[in-house]
């Protein structure tokens, strides 16, 4: 794309929704206010618009839930959730998510195939947890967990020491090349810190490289 051109949307249909009006800048992406054919106006990232997840204001997922009677239950509520604080910019904590980058994987935009892929939720005590919180929402990065485990898994919060030297784990994972979310599956079972950071990923663990 040209620099300082944009791809005009306007009177472009995406499923349900017609592109009204340019909305404005965010994050280096243009936004657009649509018109849901179920009457609803809502402002959609002109990317999610043009590569397909995005086709309505949320009532086609809704349509298709209820079909299946999942409406309004806690999996489908923590779906909405999901989607909401990644891709709608109105939505509470956006910033921390879809304004940093952190998406949801094309496969999760559909209600089914996200039940499929996550399972059955062990309890009410659980949420849906991103093991590496520096990356989106994809089945080999999300599980089941508690408020105390989800706790344990925040990069921030983590922090290991080896030989004086002093990083949270996001920072050790750039010095030893090894996946964020091997060292904090490995701090969760109770490995010591040289363990951590020096066992091979190959070896021992029997965990491959993602």
């Amino acid at each position: 794309m040209t620099r300082g051109r944009f791809n005009n949307l306007i009177g472009r249909r995406f499923g349900r929704l017609e592109v009204v009006d340019r909305a404005r800048n965010r994050n280096k992406h243009v936004y657009w206010r649509c018109r849901c054919d179920c009457g609803n106006e809502v402002e959609v990232r002109g990317d999610a618009l043009t590569r397909g997840p995005t086709v309505s204001c949320g009532c086609y997922h809704d349509d298709i839930v209820t079909k299946h009677g999942m409406w309004k239950t806690p999996i489908y509520n923590i779906w909405q959730s999901m989607l909401g604080r990644c891709e709608n910019q109105n939505a509470h904590a956006y910033n921390l998510y879809g304004g940093r980058g952190i998406g949801v994987c094309v496969a999760w935009h559909d209600f089914e195939t996200f039940c499929a892929d996550i399972g059955p939720r062990p309890g009410d005590n659980y949420s849906l947890d991103r093991i590496d919180n520096d990356s989106g929402y994809r089945p080999d990065n999300c599980q089941w967990a508690t408020k105390k485990q989800q706790g344990r898994n925040r990069s921030n919060n983590r922090i290991i020491e080896l030989d004086g030297n002093r990083r949270c784990v996001s920072e050790w994972a750039s010095i030893t090349g090894i996946n964020h979310g091997t060292l904090t599956q490995r701090l969760n079972r109770g490995w010591t810190a040289r363990q951590t950071l020096t066992m091979p990923v190959d070896l021992g663990n029997r965990w491959k490289r993602r």
